[in-house]
């Protein structure tokens, strides 16, 4: 049987080289089950694999899509039959082909059963963005870090960070302009630095010494990042999360590393996920649904487009991602959410 599927048939950094396709649809091994794709978004992993720029990339040709939700169609036996006829969001697992298609396989453990509270929209991010708040609070508990600084903090991480972490930890969120600010404002944010203002070193610097600051999460890399490692204090750390200069960063590792004893960490979601123990995992999942729904998070949504339409325009629906996120439905055409 075939499917229409997004295809990269190279990495493009013009993201020119997508086209729909007839492909084959994927089977499920054992302990894996087969989704129909109700909508995948556009996250800022997958156009760095697009482009050329992530630091692991699949063989061209290839099917985008890192997450999606969807409903359970089939299995391979095993724990998947447990999940047919469900609404999950759920993971590509890596190596294989993507979310950007009619159906997609994927392993039990990489799928969240969704109850009816969480509409396709909200929960589509659940397990990148929601997740990724959580596991970063429990990095910093472990770690003890009390304050730290938190950039693109406007992005859909960012603004769950700012609800997971309320009330047990001061958090700086830096952001890149007025706009984004606001929407941190508007969930409470007390501390909110512009970067892209002439006063932010010196602002950064004072509220990491009255804070007392001794971590940074950084999703920006380049410059920023190393301006950082700069501002905090010693033996302070930098915790990567994504790159989205970018642009390396790029330190005096005798001064920063070795002088002032400070440390440079990633963070990524899958690793954290694969060492948490079963009850552990599970209380995770519990705590990160818990920051959507009706009354918590809710996902911001720009464009919903279809698969033809993601592969013919894709630069143009991603150019301003401050404005919202972009789906892609299989069964939909280009719409703009009311």
């Amino acid at each position: 049987m075939t499917m229409r599927a997004v295809v990269a048939s190279d990495h493009d950094p013009s993201l020119g080289a997508l086209a729909v396709h007839d492909v084959a649809r994927p089977s499920p091994r054992r302990h894996q089950v087969l989704i129909k794709v109700h909508c995948a978004p556009v996250n800022p992993i997958d156009v760095m694999i697009l482009r050329g720029t992530y630091p692991a990339l699949p063989p061209a040709p290839f099917i985008p899509g890192a997450v999606g939700v969807g409903t359970v169609v089939g299995h391979g036996g095993g724990l998947g039959r447990v999940l047919v006829g469900r609404r999950v969001v759920f993971a590509a697992p890596p190596g294989s082909p993507g979310t950007w298609a009619e159906y997609a396989c994927t392993g039990v453990s990489l799928c969240v059963p969704l109850g009816d509270r969480f509409n396709d929209s909200d929960a589509v991010n659940l397990l990148a963005n929601g997740m990724t708040a959580v596991g970063l609070t429990d990095l910093l508990d472990r770690s003890r870090h009390e304050s730290v600084v938190f950039t693109a903090a406007a992005s859909e991480v960012g603004q769950l960070f700012n609800r997971v972490t309320r009330g047990r930890r001061s958090l700086i969120n830096v952001v890149r302009s007025d706009t984004q600010a606001d929407i941190l404002h508007r969930l409470g944010a007390r501390i909110v630095l512009n970067s892209s203002t002439d006063d932010f070193p010196a602002q950064l610097g004072s509220w990491i010494e009255r804070t007392g600051a001794t971590a940074a999460i950084d999703s920006v890399g380049g410059t920023l990042a190393a301006s950082l490692l700069d501002a905090l204090p010693d033996r302070a750390e930098l915790i990567s999360i994504g790159r989205l200069s970018g642009e390396p960063v790029t330190i005096d590792a005798l001064t920063n590393l070795t002088y002032r004893q400070q440390h440079m960490t990633g963070f990524s979601i899958y690793a954290w996920l694969d060492n948490l123990s079963p009850a552990r995992r599970i209380r995770a999942i519990h705590r990160a649904r818990r920051l959507y729904g009706p009354h918590g998070h809710r996902t911001r949504v720009q464009h919903i487009a279809g698969l033809d339409d993601a592969a013919q325009r894709l630069p143009d629906l991603i150019a301003n991602t401050s404005a919202g996120k972009t789906l892609i439905s299989p069964l939909s055409g280009a719409t703009r959410p009311s």
